[in-house]
C-alpha cells in the first residue's frame, strides 16, 4: 500500500510539473488596425479602442493606427470610440497565439436631432450668505430701461456710488481708487485715474458689473470697488439705431443753458465684405462674421466761459499735430464747446 501511494504521488507531481510548462508558453496574440473617418478617409487621432469584457485598449495614434498587446486567445467585441462621432463596434474578432489581428474602424460624425427646450428657472435669495463679493449686475435690458446715457450714469444710480464733478468714488473711496475694466482690458488713465469707459453709451453696453466689496486676488489694483463692462457684439441681423437731444433748440444759443448736444449712431449685422463681397468671388471663410459699430458725440458749454468767447481770441488753436500712413491732422476744428467729447466703438 505504501508502494502504490508513493507511486500516485509522484505520477500527481509529474503531471503538475508538465502541465506548468504548457501554460506558461501560451502566447496571447495582438489586435491592431486603424480609426479613421468613413466619409473623408481621415485618420482620427486620440480615439478610444477597447476589447469588451476585459481591462484591454489602446489609443489611436496621429495616424489613426492603434495597438492592443497581450491579449489571451479567444474570440472578443471590439469598439471604437471618438467625440463628435458615432461609435463603432466590431464583432467576433479572433485572436491567435502568435499572431496580431488586423482591423479597420470607419466612424460617422454624430448628428444631432432636435430635442424639446428645456426651461430651468431658480430665484436668487435676496442675501447670499455664503458669498463674500457684493456684486451689482446690469444688462442691456436693465440698461434700456434706466434714465440713462453712458456708464457714468448707470454707475451714479448705484447704492454707494457718488458721481462728483464726472468722477466715480464708490464706498467713499478716491476716484483712483477703482479699477475700471472694458472686455478684460484695463481701462484708467495712470495720472488722473479717470477711465474713458464712464463715457461709453449704454446702448454700446451688453453687461456691466459693479463689484463694491470682497473682490478676489484677480482684481488686485482696485481698492474701492470693481466696474466690469462687456461691450455688445454684432448680430446675425442687420439694425441700427441714431438718437439725438439737446438742452435748447438747435440753432439758437441761450445763457439759461449749456448749449448741450448729444448724438449717438449706431450699426450692426453680418459683417459684408466677407459674408457678401467675398462669395460673389468665389471664396467662403468658415463660420459667420458679424460687426458692431457705434459713434456718440456729447458737446457742450461749462460754467466758465470757452475760449472760443473770449474778446481778443480768434478760437482755440493747437500746433499738435498727429500722423498715420503719412497723413497728418489737428484737433483744432474738434472743440466747437468749451466740453467735447468724442467716442468710436468698433
Amino acid at each position: 500500500m505504501q508502494f502504490k501511494a508513493r507511486l500516485l504521488v509522484t505520477i500527481l507531481t509529474l503531471a503538475v510539473i508538465l502541465a506548468v510548462p504548457v501554460v506558461a508558453l501560451a502566447e496571447p496574440g495582438n489586435i491592431t488596425g486603424k480609426v479613421l473617418d468613413a466619409k473623408t478617409k481621415d485618420a482620427l487621432p486620440f480615439a478610444n479602442v477597447i476589447v469588451m469584457g476585459t481591462g484591454l485598449g489602446s489609443m489611436s495614434m496621429d495616424d489613426g493606427s492603434f495597438f492592443i498587446q497581450n491579449v489571451p486567445e479567444g474570440t472578443y467585441t471590439v469598439k471604437a470610440t471618438y467625440m463628435g462621432f458615432d461609435p463603432e463596434e466590431i464583432p467576433e474578432v479572433v485572436v491567435e497565439p502568435y499572431t496580431s489581428t488586423e482591423i479597420e474602424f470607419r466612424l460617422y460624425r454624430t448628428v444631432l436631432a432636435a430635442a424639446d427646450e428645456v426651461i430651468v428657472r431658480a430665484e436668487r435669495p435676496m442675501v447670499e450668505v455664503d458669498v463674500p463679493t457684493t456684486v451689482r449686475s446690469m444688462t442691456a435690458e436693465d440698461l434700456k430701461e434706466m434714465p440713462v446715457d453712458d456708464v457714468a450714469q448707470a454707475l451714479s444710480l448705484q447704492a454707494g456710488v457718488v458721481l462728483t464733478d464726472d468722477q466715480i468714488h464708490i464706498r467713499g473711496g478716491r476716484t483712483d481708487e477703482t479699477l475700471y475694466i472694458i472686455d478684460g482690458v484695463q481701462m484708467r488713465d495712470l495720472i488722473s485715474g479717470r477711465s474713458p469707459s464712464l463715457n461709453v453709451s449704454a446702448r454700446s453696453v451688453a453687461e456691466m458689473d459693479v463689484i463694491t466689496g470682497g473682490y478676489s486676488a484677480e482684481f488686485g489694483q482696485a481698492l474701492s470697488g470693481v466696474v466690469n463692462v462687456k461691450l455688445k457684439e454684432g448680430s446675425t441681423k442687420q439694425g441700427g439705431y441714431f438718437d439725438y437731444s439737446a438742452d435748447h433748440v438747435p440753432g439758437v444759443s441761450s445763457d439759461y443753458f449749456f448749449n448741450a448736444d448729444r448724438f449717438e449712431f449706431g450699426l450692426d449685422g453680418p459683417e459684408p465684405v466677407t459674408m457678401n463681397l467675398l462669395p460673389r468671388s468665389g471664396l467662403r471663410i468658415p463660420g459667420q462674421m458679424t460687426y458692431s459699430l457705434g459713434f456718440s458725440a456729447r458737446l457742450s458749454d461749462t460754467h466758465y466761459p470757452s475760449i472760443n468767447d473770449l474778446p481778443g481770441t480768434d478760437g482755440l488753436k493747437t500746433s499738435y499735430k498727429d500722423s498715420f500712413l503719412g497723413l497728418s491732422w489737428g484737433y483744432s476744428g474738434w472743440a466747437p464747446r468749451a466740453d467735447n467729447r468724442w467716442q468710436l466703438f468698433g
